[in-house]
């Protein structure tokens, strides 16, 4: 048996850390469809200042958020640095596939260990599932349905993409 072969089996998990202004978050790698250069989103007059507007990536029109303003951390900026990061949608209540959210840097890829996470018990925001302290640094885990639902009830989205009409009976953007 090659003893240099990796063991596949252990129980970590890839993810990404995610550079943002203020603390980084961290996210599954599966969740991360690409990273691309900013991009100027389209802005869409009336809708909270968390909802940057949308950009056009492979043909189709995805919703910009900015994380830090969701949240109501910090002010979020763009700058050389700044990056889009295209979110897989990991809720199936709806037929949004995917939304952007925006970085500062490029992601850096990292295996969690189910130990290496020391929650931290502060109270957080409705876009935060859990505050934790990942090598040595306070860092963010995104509650993707809480930001997906919020981009799925900004008045101004649905009504311009019409996802109401696009969801299955039975289902609504209260969803």
């Amino acid at each position: 048996m090659d003893m240099n072969r990796r063991n596949v089996t252990d129980d970590s998990l890839p993810c990404f850390v995610l550079p943002m202004c203020a603390e980084p978050i961290i996210v599954p790698s599966i969740t991360v469809a690409e990273v691309i250069d900013y991009t100027p989103p389209e802005p869409m007059h009336g809708a909270p200042a968390w909802f940057m507007g949308t950009v056009e990536w492979r043909s189709v029109t995805i919703p910009v958020v900015s994380f830090e303003r969701f949240n109501h951390l910090s002010e979020s900026r763009q700058g050389a640095d700044s990056k889009l990061a295209i979110m897989n949608v990991v809720s199936n209540q709806h037929y949004m596939r995917f939304f952007a959210l925006v970085v500062q840097g490029i992601p850096k890829p990292v295996r969690i260990q189910n130990d290496s996470l020391e929650k931290q018990d502060e109270s957080m925001s409705d876009g935060v599932a859990m505050k934790v302290l990942h090598g040595g640094q306070i860092t963010l885990i995104p509650d993707m349905d809480a930001i997906e639902r919020s981009i799925l009830t900004c008045h101004q989205w649905s009504k311009r993409f019409n996802i109401q009409a696009q969801m299955p009976s039975g289902l609504s953007q209260d969803t």
